[in-house]
Formats: structure tokens, C-alpha cells, sequence
């Protein structure tokens, strides 16, 4: 006997990835995540199938609270100040390991000497590597 599908709206897909990640996400979100495919296909305009949807949001990457990002950026800003390049190093791949992103690590680093904001892009390439060796070691082991 086949199972049969339970149809969930709009706002209970709300309600449980709020419950599942602490974040509740925005209708307008939500249908963006729909019409560009990055959340199961709606069954009906404007119902998903619950088991699919449970699925998803298991497959999400919880964001850090907001106390997590301050604590990590400070953790870098500390890590700078000492002047050790490891210090600095391991509190980005913490970082980074705790969900931050890299606009968020980069918020965390010192103005540059003409007084410009690091880049997305620089401090990724700056610090991606330590990323790829993180994935390499545990994927070793």
C-alpha cells in the first residue's frame, strides 16, 4: 500500500525550519528557495510534501547565532592583535568550522593601511586553504 503524501503550506514550513534551525525564514524567502529550485518543488502552488521538506531542512547548515559570530570575530580580532600568523590562522578555520562566512571573518580583520575593508575574496584566498586541509584530514582519517 502506497504511503500518501501530507501537504504542508506555507507556514508550517516556516514554523519547522524555525524549530530545526532557530532562524525563521521570510515568505518572500522561501518562494525565491522555490522558484530557483533550492528547496523541494512544491506539489501544488503553494504546498510541499512534509517528508521532503523534513528532508531539506535536515540538509541545511545552521547559521551561528548572532553571540557565536561576536565571539568568533573577537577570537580573531584577539588572534591578530597577538601577531602570531597560527593564532590567527586557527581562529579563522574555528571560524569558519562554526558556520561563519567569509564577509563575517573579513568584518572581523583590521582596515587595511589606505583605510579600505577586506575583501570577501581576499580573505577567502588568504585563508581557504586552511579549509581544503581541514576537508582533506578529516576525510583522511
Amino acid at each position: 500500500m502506497a504511503e500518501s503524501r501530507v501537504l504542508i503550506g506555507l507556514a508550517e514550513v516556516q514554523d519547522m525550519h524555525q524549530r530545526a534551525t532557530g532562524r525563521r525564514p521570510s515568505e518572500m524567502t522561501l518562494r525565491s528557495y522555490n522558484s530557483r529550485g533550492k528547496m523541494p518543488k512544491s506539489v501544488t502552488r503553494g504546498k510541499w510534501d512534509r517528508q521532503e521538506i523534513i528532508a531539506w531542512i535536515r540538509e541545511q547548515r545552521p547559521r551561528p547565532t548572532d553571540d557565536v559570530v561576536a565571539q568568533r570575530q573577537d577570537a580573531i580580532r584577539k588572534a591578530v592583535a597577538s601577531g602570531s600568523t597560527y593564532r590567527v590562522d586557527v581562529s579563522v578555520r574555528t571560524a569558519k568550522r562554526r558556520g561563519l562566512t567569509w564577509v563575517q571573518i573579513a568584518q572581523a580583520l583590521p582596515v587595511g593601511p589606505d583605510q579600505r575593508v577586506v575583501s570577501r575574496q581576499a580573505v577567502q584566498e588568504r585563508f581557504g586553504h586552511l579549509m581544503a586541509a581541514a576537508e582533506d584530514d578529516s576525510q583522511a582519517g
